[in-house]
């Protein structure tokens, strides 16, 4: 096979043997291939590229290790596993997207659908040639010191979907100029660093039963947001302290947010409703809006002015000291059981402490693939899917849809006469 000559379009195509290039013609690929068979009975195929890359879409199910390529000049991917038939499902290229006017490359590893269920163990090594600033991934994913990027002008981004998990751990400090951590559909992203320095602001972000945990002796950070969503849970532990000078918490819809076991803020504005919680009485706040609607319950310390707002069976407990400033309320009465804003001292800091994990083995972990129409990857699991509706239930379904709207505005049409609380169509 002949190299590519410069200027030619790159497709990445699977080869079963390594190009045998000169060494000019190689900074002309995007990736070189091949794949080999190593004992006892485990395939491998390797990628590489001299493209220095901005981030990672880990878009595969298995285990993905992220490790700095010391001392080399390209980025390498090694994807093994013990079956050959989905060894070749998994592929690999660079893309481009734009940022703030910048067209950034970064790795993108997917897989095809095979044609039958196609079962065994993966797990890939990427070795970075540089620190990378973003990371996508529904695999289980290890990220070692070295790879991600920590400095005061990067914006970093972790973020796992579909039941994946990031895990990150330093012994020096991380630094980032933005920092966000998102954790969706039962993922996890776990980073513990020995301190925090954040220029600009820390996002926490998880949804549908994701889970976000941060953990640093210290962590300074001059604007941070925490939300969960959906029995989703966000942990920001500081076992020294957090400081924090605007501190914004959002949990909705029975999600849990835990800042802990110390920490400070100049203001703060902590929301829950729907049977969210938000515990961060750990951290001493000069003023706080406090906001529980439907069920939810938040936690404060304030030394100056506490502002408050409840609804429903809902409460905004202050812990330790009574703030500088309360909400105005007045005496319950006959046809008011609360009269203002459900505010309440409580001799307890009720939070809820992550237990952080050490990172998953290197190893191959077992994973299957499914044909597109039969199976959906949704939720951590592969799930089947009903069957696609033929013509005639189809149609079935759209007479008995196409009746009941038909009635439905029939009716509506027959109360509008009746007095002036309906109004005729037009």
């Amino acid at each position: 096979m002949a190299c590519p000559r410069p200027g030619m379009r790159r497709p990445i195509t699977l080869v079963t043997r390594t190009l045998h290039c000169r060494i000019d013609d190689l900074v002309t690929l995007h990736f070189i291939m091949s794949e080999t068979i190593t004992a006892p009975g485990l395939f491998e195929k390797t990628f590489s590229t001299n493209e220095t890359l901005h981030g990672l879409y880990l878009d595969v199910p298995g285990r993905v290790i992220v490790r700095a390529n010391d001392g080399g000049n390209a980025t390498d991917v090694t994807i093994a596993s013990n079956s050959a038939a989905l060894l070749n499902l998994v592929l690999a290229d660079v893309t481009y997207r734009y940022y703030k006017g910048t067209n950034n490359s970064y790795l993108n590893l997917t897989h095809a659908y095979p044609d039958a269920t196609t079962a065994g163990a993966l797990v890939v090594t990427v070795r970075a040639n540089a620190p990378v600033s973003y990371i996508s991934s529904q695999a289980q994913t290890v990220v070692h010191d070295g790879a991600l990027a920590s400095s005061a002008q990067a914006n970093v981004t972790l973020r796992a979907y579909d039941a994946g998990s990031i895990h990150y751990a330093s012994n020096a400090s991380l630094a980032a100029y933005n920092l966000k951590l998102d954790a969706a559909d039962a993922s996890t992203v776990q980073v513990s660093s020995s301190s925090l320095n954040v220029t600009y602001k820390l996002s926490l972000t998880a949804e549908d039963r994701g889970v976000v945990a941060l953990a640093a002796d210290v962590a300074v950070v001059p604007s941070a947001k925490a939300v969960a969503q959906d029995a989703g849970a966000v942990y920001l532990q500081a076992v020294d302290h957090v400081e924090v000078g605007k501190l914004v918490v959002d949990a909705e819809d029975l999600g849990r947010v835990n800042v802990y076991p110390h920490g400070t803020c100049v203001t703060g504005k902590i929301t829950a409703e729907d049977a969210g919680v938000a515990n961060v009485g750990s951290v001493v706040c000069q003023d706080v809006y406090a906001s529980a609607s439907d069920g939810g319950a938040v936690t404060v310390q304030v030394t100056g002015v506490l502002s408050a707002s409840t609804q429903g069976y809902s409460v905004v407990q202050y812990f330790n000291a009574t703030p500088l400033e309360l909400p105005k309320t007045r005496r319950p009465s006959k046809k008011h059981s609360v009269r203002g804003p459900n505010v309440l001292a409580t001799p307890n800091n009720t939070f809820d402490s992550f237990v952080f994990t050490q990172s998953p083995l290197e190893t191959p972990i077992a994973v299957k693939l499914f044909p597109r129409l039969t199976k959906s990857y949704w939720g951590g699991s592969w799930t089947t899917l009903s069957a696609v509706s033929s013509p005639a239930e189809a149609g079935s379904l759209f007479a008995v849809v196409a009746v009941c709207v038909l009635a439905l505005v029939l009716v509506v049409v027959k109360r509008s006469g009746r007095g002036v609380r309906y109004h005729r169509i037009q």
